[in-house]
């Protein structure tokens, strides 16, 4: 498995010991109720570490390979530390944005197009947990919209090839008033859907060609959960 898929199967796995769940698809019975609903409110989890993988983080993880799987997940997991401190750093270096705020935008204005619910309540504040009882004790009641990002990430796969964006991101729609979840997918943008460059390059113009990328990446996601929510992924 390449060095960048491995770190990045690690936060997925690490994410799914947590309380991440499969997708469930919104019932078509569900959407008349969704648009006679006369609010619904929209939260975002505060934006997980970016990682940025080295070149000699890489190199360390193929010798921790040779010495097996545990070795490789060692040596994974201690690049995967060293892969989040250089994601905060380009995250202030570039004044980098968790595009989970894009995707809830662009997630919405289709919804409000196609649902026509009367009022959208968004939370700008980003909280702590997406713990459905904790919300519940904050909100109480009616419909409520949560989306997180769960993975973003530039790395290599290679040490002939330059740096990819991997972005995830989850959402789903629950009832608080019975606690069931009406709709639940996640998004995972092509990885190689822009030709791999070098970091310079990325951070060149003050990271205008990550941002954009990450734009691309956002934009992307939520047509994939747009197409999942209408039934339109075949």
């Amino acid at each position: 498995m390449p060095r960048f898929y491995l770190v990045t199967a690690i936060l997925v796995i690490s994410l799914a010991l947590n309380g991440c769940q499969t997708a469930t698809r919104v019932a078509r019975e569900d959407l008349n109720a969704i648009r006679g609903a006369d609010v619904i409110r929209v939260v975002h989890a505060k934006a997980p570490k970016m990682h940025v993988e080295s070149p000699g983080q890489f190199v360390a993880d193929q010798v921790g390979g040779v010495f097996g799987i545990v070795g490789g997940l060692i040596a994974a997991a201690i690049a995967q530390s060293q892969a989040a401190g250089q994601g905060d750093n380009l995250v202030q270096e570039l004044e980098l944005s968790d595009p989970v705020v894009l995707v809830r935008d662009r997630f919405l204005e289709a919804l409000k197009d196609r649902v026509r619910i009367r009022t959208v309540e968004v939370i700008d504040t980003p909280v702590d947990s997406l713990e459905i009882d904790q919300l519940k004790r904050r909100f109480t009641n009616g419909l409520l919209l949560t989306i997180k990002t769960s993975v973003w990430a530039v790395g290599i796969k290679n040490l002939r090839d330059g740096y990819h964006l991997r972005y995830h991101a989850d959402a789903a729609l629950h009832r608080l008033d019975d606690s069931k979840v009406l709709w639940r997918d996640g998004c995972h943008p092509d990885v190689d859907s822009h030709a791999p460059v070098s970091l310079e390059e990325l951070r060149a113009e003050n990271g205008r060609r990550l941002k954009e990328r990450l734009t691309a990446a956002a934009e992307r996601c939520v047509q994939e959960l747009a197409a999942d929510f209408f039934h339109e992924d075949g």
